[in-house]
């Protein structure tokens, strides 16, 4: 055993010395300018909203789009775009982030683009199983309208409305009040 233990020591290292370096970037993945109008916010862009009091304010945008690595020590990785629209405003504090995601279908070997949604840090649900709705704002019937709830029971906020076209419609909340784009 004592001649083999040389051996295996060898063995050893020359297996570990693949991982003292890093791998290769070897392709990067972008998201194209059509899968990022699902969220259809600009830059330094201000959304005009109103609350059921009749309380005007803004949402004002900031678009982020960056990088992360898929990336597992000593292999080449590929680098995917991490693309989120933030949204604010101070009164009614809020502190809105939009990301594009990909949801993976194992049934059909899809994926499926779609938007998450934060708001003051809580996460808000879409069942891909529900189908899509019709809701009239100020006199304007938007379709295809995605209901996002949350699944905090003690959140204030319950509810958001959201469409691809329009980006947030509404904001519901458990004690009844509503935020609401001022179209």
């Amino acid at each position: 055993m004592k001649r083999n233990y040389p051996l295996l020591v060898l063995i050893l290292l020359l297996v570990q010395s693949c991982c003292f370096t890093n791998g290769e970037e070897i392709g990067r993945i972008y998201f194209t300018p059509e899968e990022k109008a699902i969220i259809p916010y600009a830059d330094n862009q201000t959304i005009q909203f109103i609350t059921d009091e009749d309380f005007e304010f803004q949402l004002n945008t900031t678009v982020s789009s960056t990088f992360y690595s898929d990336q597992d020590f000593c292999e080449d990785y590929t680098s995917y775009e991490n693309y989120q629209v933030y949204l604010n405003s101070e009164l009614p504090t809020l502190d809105v982030q939009l990301s594009l995601q990909n949801r993976y279908n194992g049934e059909d070997d899809d994926d499926t683009l779609y938007v998450a949604i934060t708001i003051n840090n809580a996460w808000f649900d879409y069942d891909f199983s529900e189908p899509l709705e019709t809701v009239e704002i100020n006199g304007t019937t938007y379709t295809d309208v995605y209901h996002y709830y949350s699944g905090v029971l003690d959140n204030p906020i319950s509810v958001v409305f959201y469409s691809y076209t329009f980006g947030i419609l509404k904001i519901n909340y458990l004690n009844g009040d509503y935020a609401q784009i001022n179209s």
